[in-house]
């Protein structure tokens, strides 16, 4: 008798007819493949495998300030959010979410994308595939920043009624609240932010190299670089409590997070991140607002885990003053940058000056 068929009888003495003709023939199947030198796999007996390599849908989240449509920001959000659907080549995986705490400021957002809100609420389906949606924060969730969220933020400039203190600024830290629970992949960008790279690509490629981190942050510019030291503001407790390892260690800018949201729900990355804002309150330990934390929390752990500088060109703004002494580094790498980061007080669409429309105009069009 045939060596197949005597093989097809004994599977269907151990497994039974209809099993022994799926478990058995595809074992045949690659069998007969691998006397050719290769392995065939083939959805009948792997239908995983097409399943793994499919992509997954990548969540981009903003939290805006409730007071910030005086100053421009619905405008400025509406670039933003049109920067990160234009340069994705994936939009079919894009789901982009504006989280507000005012209706007023939910309504700006919509109308700025020709759709009605109601209740704070409103969803757009793009034709090319990306999807938005702007919603009311919950007061559960507004209940619950405030429950952990320091009162005594000191900003790097000093000032009195930091920007950094705002509900918006932590809002990255309940990011899982915010989004359908079997989202998987998402990344929180700072309202002040235009992408010029594939946002999507970014965190699928991010995911795959760090699969157990819960996030992953950008490298620093070489313009701008700056340690943990940099942010201590009671340098005497930190000499007590931190080491001088950790104190030398990267500070890495929270602008952009690519959080693995299944790593991050079951691992207590959060409840540390609020130790050391809890630490920094009783102590004045650092300064801003809750970018430090964040750092100290993750660097328990280790390096942290990063994705290219260019994904986090901070500081652009200040870096491209007329009188300012990177200006000349910044733009010579201003070219690379597949995200420009605004950060600090000074913001383009507030500070229309010869300088940006030079330096910067082309990404305002």
């Amino acid at each position: 008798m045939p060596l197949i068929l005597i093989s097809f009888f004994l599977c269907f003495v151990l497994f039974g007819t209809a099993e022994a003709q799926n478990t058995c023939g595809d074992q045949h199947i690659v069998k007969e493949a691998q006397k050719g030198g290769t392995l065939l796999q083939t959805s009948l007996s792997h239908p995983e495998a097409a399943s793994a390599s499919e992509k997954k849908d990548v969540e981009v989240v903003y939290f805006l300030d409730a007071s910030s449509g005086a100053s421009g920001w619905y405008d400025q959000m509406s670039k933003a959010v049109n920067s990160v659907m234009s340069n994705t080549k994936q939009p079919e995986h894009l789901n982009v979410n504006v989280i507000t705490f005012e209706k007023q400021a939910s309504k700006g957002i919509c109308d700025s994308f020709g759709a009605a809100a109601i209740w704070g609420i409103c969803t757009k389906q793009f034709d090319s595939g990306a999807k938005l949606t702007v919603q009311l924060a919950t007061p559960e969730i507004v209940g619950e920043l405030n429950t952990f969220m320091p009162h005594n933020v000191v900003d790097f400039h000093d000032e009195g009624d930091s920007r950094l203190s705002s509900l918006a600024n932590f809002g990255r830290l309940v990011i899982e609240q915010v989004l359908p629970k079997t989202s998987e992949i998402a990344v929180y960008l700072d309202c002040d932010t235009l992408v010029l790279g594939d946002v999507v690509e970014m965190a699928q490629d991010a995911i795959k190299r760090y699969p157990k981190s819960p996030i992953m942050l950008a490298g620093r510019p070489l313009y701008h670089q700056q340690t943990v030291e940099s942010a201590l503001e009671n340098k005497t407790f930190a000499d007590m409590h931190i080491s001088q390892e950790i104190r030398g260690s990267t500070m890495l800018n929270a602008g952009l997070m690519v959080f693995n949201l299944p790593v991050w729900k079951s691992q207590p990355v959060r409840k540390s991140i609020v130790k050391w804002m809890h630490l920094s309150e009783a102590n004045a330990l650092f300064l801003g607002g809750n970018q430090a934390a964040i750092n100290m929390a993750l660097l328990e752990d280790g390096p942290i885990p990063t994705v290219s500088w260019q994904w986090n060109c901070d500081d652009t703004m200040k870096g491209l003053q007329p009188t300012a002494t990177m200006q000349a580094t910044v733009l010579a790498v201003l070219d690379q940058c597949k995200m420009l980061h605004f950060a600090g007080d000074a913001k383009p669409w507030a500070d229309k000056t010869w300088f940006l429309y030079f330096f910067l105009g082309k990404y305002f069009q």
